[in-house]
């Protein structure tokens, strides 16, 4: 989860300044989550605005995924994963940047999501036995750009 303090909180970008948006120069975590971060921009006027987010929720993180996709002023180019250390293991982070990601079902028709990460590894969220081979995808929700997207300043 990510918690907030009051004493933290400062003026976003205009595009962000909707009911409900806060931002926030300090956070705290709880190291025993899961997080995404992404770079995405957002198109203001004639110009797009280079922005990070850090979310702990694969919910959250597909929604803006889908957002993004069918919006002409929105572009998600780079998502990591940051993960806490395993039960056991030393206290390290490991990032892992995802490549792609796709809404996926298994045998049974349930809904799977799968995580094609920069080290060839396919992560599959909230389940670890399955055999990924008899996975179907059905979507996919994100693409890391190949080359450098543009971003104006």
């Amino acid at each position: 989860m990510i918690t907030t303090n009051e004493q933290h909180e400062v003026q976003p970008f205009s595009f962000m300044r909707t009911p409900g948006f806060k931002s926030w120069r300090a956070v705290g975590v709880d190291i025993s989550k899961t997080y995404f971060l992404l770079n995405f921009a957002c198109k203001e006027g004639r110009t797009w605005v280079s922005q990070g987010m850090m979310l702990w929720d694969d919910e959250d993180l597909l929604g803006l995924c889908v957002q993004a996709r069918e919006s002409t002023s929105k572009k998600i180019y780079q998502i990591a994963k940051l993960m806490p250390p395993k039960s056991g293991q030393s206290a390290i982070w490991r990032w892992s940047a995802i490549k792609e990601i796709w809404r996926c079902q298994d045998e049974r028709g349930e809904e799977v999501i799968l995580y094609m990460t920069d080290d060839s590894e396919q992560e599959i969220s909230h389940r670890t036995a399955i055999d990924q081979s008899r996975l179907k995808q059905v979507e996919q929700l994100f693409v890391a750009s190949k080359k450098p997207v543009s971003i104006l300043s």
